[in-house]
């Protein structure tokens, strides 16, 4: 499966998670995309209005579960700070 996903792929997936109403942008060429790219993936069911499947309600899930990100520096004894 592609994991490599754009910031449009994942506001549509997330659109699609809180909103029953079609996509804004629904005839958008890379809208269009995403929804059949996860359609295919079995992150959409195959309706006309494309809802989430429980592999995308488990994919929104741990999107939203992801900790921020640590920066840490490493010093010239490859001794690790952390901030």
């Amino acid at each position: 499966m592609n994991t490599l996903h754009t910031p449009n792929d994942i506001e549509v997936l997330l659109h699609h998670h809180y909103s029953p109403d079609p996509h804004p942008r629904r005839d958008a060429p890379a809208v269009m995309g995403s929804i059949n790219k996860f359609r295919r993936a079995g992150i959409f069911t195959d309706q006309v209005q494309p809802t989430l499947t429980e592999k995308g309600t488990a994919w929104v899930n741990m999107i939203c579960n992801t900790p921020y990100p640590r920066q840490v520096y490493v010093d010239q004894n490859n001794n690790v700070i952390e901030q």
